[in-house]
């Protein structure tokens, strides 16, 4: 059997192809596809050069942006470890006499992952759509017209794009500075904390009741920091970590509830009667969720009025509900309720403080962790937020 040649099958691929070494200083050229060669209008030579250097701008246009597109694109591909479309891109080329000519591509840049996780290459291929544009210019019909136009819309959108990513990755850096440097403080507070109350009980002395407050303040501010960080991970393409196990959820509900009243000492949270209830779900999880279920019942219930809680058994499932009196939410409302960084009516009012707007949204991404669902229902009454968990595996 014959042994296939792969540097012969990459070189007389049908596909324009160049191989770039993952240096963002640089680009060295590694290989490159016989047809890359033929439409560049360069020979092997090219390989072990600079990519820039092959192919620098036109330096008789102004407006030549094509090394820099290009270079941004590269180096999405690279920090996202994936593949990185670009809009038709204008980009001049030298003959063999060393003189630009006109040129349009249509570029996709992606990377090459080793088996042990590392981008050992980058992989450029391109599409020669210089008659396509240049034809446009010759015809005056409607064709032409419309020719151009999808051009000119598939540029901005890469720049809308382009725009788009960055403010993400701007957003999801200082997301993680902010949560960074929040914890550190807040765990001294926290140990201080700890300390005091051991130095009261050695004394004999009731603890002031500041520590109180500075311990439910620090457990708020630790509830909102693990909010952002489940957001950040959720915009970066990815879906909450859930680890099941066999819980109790009646024990749980339990310890939730005397956390929120210490938390809430304003108000009153309680926890309906009901019979013990095994599901298999993820712990931690499952408290964050009726957490956040409670503080929003808390932030826009009745204060004068209790926050109720239950969980019921169903045919395969449990229904874990919290309630609250006060105004009921508008019906239009309701479809809106889940996403980050929506308040309700009265933001900026005294209960609202301190709130990000994220907690129903990490409700429902918690949920859909679990392939369950959040029902709300919302009367003059009481409003109901009700979450089907899954009692078996």
């Amino acid at each position: 059997m014959h042994t296939l040649d792969y540097r012969v099958l990459f070189e007389q691929s049908p596909a324009r192809l160049l191989v770039l070494a993952p240096q963002p200083d640089r680009f060295t050229i590694l290989s490159g596809s016989d047809r890359y060669l033929d439409a560049t209008l360069t020979t092997r030579e090219i390989v072990s050069r600079p990519l820039f250097e092959v192919f620098p701008d036109n330096p008789a246009d102004p407006s030549a942006d094509g090394t820099s597109n290009l270079r941004t694109s590269l180096v999405r591909a690279l920090a996202s470890r994936g593949t990185d479309r670009m809009a038709v891109q204008k980009y001049d080329i030298r003959d063999r006499s060393g003189r630009f000519v006109e040129r349009y591509w249509a570029p996709v840049n992606g990377t090459v992952v080793s088996a042990e996780g590392e981008v050992v290459a980058l992989v450029h291929r391109v599409e020669d759509v210089t008659a396509f544009v240049t034809e446009g210019e010759s015809l005056r019909d409607d064709l032409a017209h419309l020719r151009y136009e999808i051009l000119a819309r598939g540029r901005e959108l890469a720049l809308a794009n382009t725009q788009l990513r960055d403010t993400i990755e701007q957003r999801r850096k200082i997301f993680a500075i902010v949560g960074h440097d929040l914890r550190s403080p807040l765990s001294s507070i926290s140990v201080s904390v700890g300390v005091l109350r051991r130095a009261f009980a050695d004394l004999g002395a009731l603890p002031p009741r500041v520590l109180d407050v500075l311990e439910s303040s620090s457990a708020r501010m630790r509830d909102l920091l693990n909010d952002l960080d489940d957001y950040t991970a959720t915009q970066m393409g990815g879906v909450l970590q859930i680890q099941r196990e066999h819980v109790d959820l009646r024990v749980l509900c339990e310890g939730v509830v005397h956390d929120a009243q210490l938390a809430h000492p304003a108000h009153v949270v309680e926890l309906a009667a009901g019979e013990r209830i095994s599901a298999y779900v993820d712990p931690r999880r499952t408290q964050q969720l009726l957490t956040n279920l409670i503080n929003n019942a808390v932030t826009y219930g009745a204060v004068d009025r209790p926050v109720r809680v239950s969980a019921k058994r169903v045919t395969g499932a449990c229904i874990l509900t919290v309630a609250n009196e006060g105004e009921p939410i508008p019906e239009n409302q309701i479809p809106l309720l889940f996403e980050p960084f929506r308040r309700g009516p009265g933001a900026g009012s005294p209960q609202q403080r301190g709130h990000m707007g994220l907690g129903l949204f990490i409700v429902e991404q918690i949920a859909q962790a679990h392939e369950a669902s959040v029902q709300v229902e919302s009367t003059p009454e009481a409003t109901h937020f009700s979450v089907v968990i899954p009692t078996r595996q």
